[in-house]
């Protein structure tokens, strides 16, 4: 189980690298997540409130991506794989 959320860290983690300039980004990888309808209860240096994306809490935020509660989204993400 910690492999796989550890996973889904890196793999989300590498859709906020943004490298700028005016070229669009090719897209290595496309991964479809959901996020659930609310936060829960999470802990890092402090409590705080989390998104629950495919089962498993998250503690970051998703560019482009404002969560509202109530709702369950269905998100297509992908990471950059290259830089200008």
């Amino acid at each position: 189980m910690h492999t796989r959320c550890s996973f889904l860290f890196v793999l989300l983690a590498l859709v906020f690298v943004a490298c700028g300039g005016p070229n669009k980004p090719e897209y290595i990888e496309i991964l479809d997540v959901t996020v659930g309808p609310t936060l829960a209860r999470c802990y890092g240096v402090a409590e705080r409130a989390c998104m629950v994306v495919d089962g498993y809490l998250f503690y970051n935020g998703i560019e482009g991506f404002n969560f509202e509660p109530g709702y369950t989204y269905r998100l297509r993400i992908g990471s950059s794989a290259t830089c200008a």
